[in-house]
């Protein structure tokens, strides 16, 4: 009888053990961060006219460049080898293939931003990223960064809400130390949290070279490549989500916080936009009218002027509520039977919704 209650009082330490590691697993889930917004470039071997990345990704320098993934489609990338004054943004090339760089030791391919005759370098070229972090915060970015010996050797990393004010990023220095090298670098914007529109600028911090000269002396010459330029975030609150052990938060009445639009008390105090939250309150769960299959529109209704996250496949796209709590999404492909719809709803001094999932008929 001994043996068998020390038996039982190891499975209940053990247990009580392992109890903390999962919750820790789950808040690390929770907390996980999303692509934003990612441009990552690639050029397919033995293509005959993509020296110009314009040619691959129909576009050009003025309206900027899409990214290839991530949840706020309509960030763009620009480029400049003057200066933020002149605004007059440059197309970027792929490097020769007799002058490639080399990244992880390996000869690769990359965008370009190049000097010339017409182009000339300014007192501070740099690179500028058009995006949004609205609902999300821990905002990161990373990059590979390069150039040739006449290219800016120091950049430095700023951010701004206007494209006007630009505040430098604490500690957010990169340099290039060698020709022809791409260099990784990764830095948290931690005030860039939640923000419906943010500038990302990349801008050469001195005018020296990477040879050791200075481009304002050879304003003809030289280049700089970037690529792999990623942006992520955690939703805003993630890290208090609730757990699936824990009951759902209670409103005021008494009733369960994730309930749809228009059918709790709740939502009334939600959708004033004069309130002045004291603890946040998580948002009511966003809902779908119109999602039929054979359509590319789908309808819902949310919180009034609540930022909407619609996924699909692989395709995820985002939406602002109205004035009114209305929402509308122009998906790329029409609805097939049985695609499955997920969306949650987010917006300022709330907690993001619960998830919610259609299952298109």
């Amino acid at each position: 009888m001994k043996s068998l209650n020390k038996i039982i009082s190891y499975i209940l330490i053990a247990s009580i053990c392992i109890l903390p590691a999962f919750t820790t697993q789950k808040s690390a889930e929770a907390s996980a961060s999303v692509n934003l917004a990612t441009f990552s470039f690639s050029k397919s071997d033995g293509s005959a006219a993509d020296k110009s990345l314009n040619d691959t990704y129909k576009t050009n320098a003025d309206t900027g460049y899409s990214p290839k993934s991530g949840i706020f489609s309509s960030s763009k990338l620009f480029a400049s080898v003057a200066d933020p004054s002149k605004s007059d943004y440059r197309k970027l090339e792929w490097s020769g293939a007799t002058s490639s760089y080399t990244y992880n030791n390996t000869s690769v391919s990359m965008p370009v931003m190049a000097a010339s005759d017409k182009n000339t370098w300014g007192t501070t070229p740099y690179f500028l990223i058009k995006t949004s972090t609205k609902g999300y915060e821990n905002i990161t970015i990373s990059l590979i960064i390069g150039g040739s010996k006449k290219g800016p050797r120091d950049y430095k990393i700023q951010y701004s809400a206007d494209n006007k004010i630009f505040s430098d990023v604490s500690g957010a220095t990169l340099s290039i130390s060698e020709n022809k090298k791409m260099f990784p670098y990764s830095f948290t914007l931690s005030a860039a949290k939640d923000k419906t529109t943010l500038y990302i600028r990349i801008i050469a911090s001195s005018a020296n070279t990477i040879e050791g000269g200075s481009f304002t002396n050879a304003v003809t010459s030289g280049e700089t490549a970037i690529n792999n330029i990623v942006i992520k975030g955690s939703p805003v609150n993630s890290s208090s989500s609730v757990s699936p052990t824990t009951a759902p938060p209670k409103n005021s009445n008494g009733n369960s916080a994730y309930t749809a639009p228009g059918t709790d008390k709740n939502d009334k105090e939600q959708n004033s936009d004069n309130q002045t939250p004291g603890k946040k309150k998580t948002l009511s769960r966003p809902s779908l009218k119109a999602y039929k299959a054979g359509s590319s529109v789908v309808r819902g209704k949310a919180v009034k002027k609540a930022s909407i996250t619609l996924t699909t496949g692989k395709k995820t796209y985002t939406a602002k509520a109205s004035k009114k709590g209305t929402f509308k999404f122009k998906l790329s492909k029409k609805l097939k039977k049985g695609q499955v719809i997920k969306l949650y709803a987010s917006k300022a001094n709330y907690q993001n919704s619960k998830t919610k999932k259609y299952t298109v008929r």
